[in-house]
């Protein structure tokens, strides 16, 4: 997974690849570890996928990107300023 701008202001583009057909999550939490905007919850073929999605309604503060494929979690840090 990698993503840009990070720093990021309104919207943000997420690069991803799957690797086996599986349900795929992203969303962002807050540093309490509370969901405050999910992308994406659905099934998703072996590929890899863009995601550009617009999310100037949070406040500025650090964020944790999460991506979930099957039975893989990953997560990266982001600034919202």
């Amino acid at each position: 997974m990698s993503y840009s701008p990070n720093p990021f202001k309104e919207d943000i583009t997420i690069r991803y690849k799957v690797n086996k057909t599986s349900n795929v999550r992203i969303d962002l939490t807050d540093i309490y570890g509370r969901v405050v905007k999910e992308f994406i919850n659905t099934h998703q073929s072996v590929g890899t996928y863009n995601l550009t999605q617009v999310i100037d309604e949070l406040n500025q503060g650090v964020y944790l990107l999460r991506i979930q494929d099957g039975e893989q979690t990953q997560a990266k840090l982001l600034l919202k300023y």
